[in-house]
């Protein structure tokens, strides 16, 4: 299991310093079409982050998911983010 700070439209969200980093998933929150949106930013326990990275195999295996809808603040994108 994914350490996280937060979940949100199916995607899971963990504090990396002073930033955010979407690290994981919860399959049965995401869209029913499918699609997945790793925000600008998230508010955790009342401070404001930016999102500003997709962990390595954050999304990997997730196979009903068919788009990725990637935030303005994400610059770092991890190995494998999105195999499978």
């Amino acid at each position: 299991m994914v350490k996280y700070d937060l979940e949100e439209d199916g995607v899971l969200y963990a504090i990396d310093g002073s930033s955010v980093t979407a690290v994981g998933y919860d399959m049965d929150e995401l869209d029913s079409d499918g699609g997945a949106a790793v925000k600008d930013n998230v508010t955790i326990d009342g401070t404001l982050y930016n999102v500003t990275a997709v962990r390595n195999a954050a999304f990997a295996d997730c196979l009903t998911l068919t788009s990725v809808i990637i935030g303005n603040n994400v610059t770092s994108i991890g190995s494998q983010a999105f195999r499978g």
